[in-house]
């Protein structure tokens, strides 16, 4: 008995460990997307800078331009002429120097929205690793605990829908049975989770589902509990 006992522990470590590395790749290919969209940031920041320093030496400008038409004012210039010529120069300058601020406005904009996607992404793909979705056996029909997990995925999804996000949803199954089966249990497997999440209040133009059957496994087919991992449901951020 004492033997059994310890098998089975031994069993439970070796599920959680390998669970463990499967959530590590899932974040190892967020951090590849993140460090992406770093890349798109630091780029954005080069532009950013650039147009700072266009327009610090435009309001040099302009205020050389102020102090050149204060001083020939002063000094009674009767040269209108000129005087409106310096008049028209600031104002173009003026109209460019607003240009400039629209632009650092509408970078910085981005920017603010890169990093808040940068974010989302990250608390989504923390929760969609939590999302260890389970069936009945050989059906499409989620266990009660299935669908407490999916309570808390749609309450994530919801939280981010002001970055219109959308979403995929891949069904798998095992290798046992024929693969006919096999693709028609894992659509309707990913259907059954789409409808779940649509009841919870997530739009259902922004899920898509996919019955990949058994052609991506991630654990050994040859065990029990590798086919037990095998049978997964997985989201995908698409935007």
């Amino acid at each position: 008995e004492e033997k059994a006992k310890l098998e089975a522990m031994v069993q439970s470590l070796e599920e959680n460990l390998t669970k463990k590395i499967e959530n590590e790749k899932v974040l190892k290919q967020e951090l590849k997307k993140i460090e992406e969209l770093q890349r798109t940031l630091n780029r954005e920041l080069a532009n950013k800078k650039q147009l700072e320093e266009e327009k610090a030496e435009i309001v040099k400008k302009v205020l050389q331009l102020q102090n050149l038409i204060k001083d020939k004012e002063s000094n009674e210039i009767k040269n209108l002429e000129e005087i409106d010529g310096l008049n028209k120069e600031k104002a173009q300058l003026e109209t460019i120097l607003k240009e400039k601020e629209e632009q650092l406005r509408l970078y910085q904009e981005k920017e603010n929205r890169v990093i808040q996607e940068q974010k989302a992404k990250e608390n989504l793909s923390k929760a969609f690793s939590l999302t260890d979705v389970k069936f009945k056996r050989g059906s499409g029909h989620l266990t009660e605990e299935s669908k407490v997990r999916l309570d808390k995925t749609a309450q994530t999804i919801k939280e981010y829908s002001k970055f219109n996000f959308r979403y995929a949803i891949h069904g798998h199954t095992d290798n046992q049975g024929q693969e006919t089966f096999n693709i028609k249990l894992s659509a309707k497997r990913a259907e059954a989770v789409k409808e779940y999440l649509v009841s919870k209040g997530v739009p259902a133009d922004i899920l898509q589902t996919k019955g990949v059957g058994s052609a991506e496994p991630i654990a050994d087919n040859n065990t029990p509990e590798g086919r037990s991992k095998n049978r997964r449901v997985e989201f995908i951020i698409l935007k």
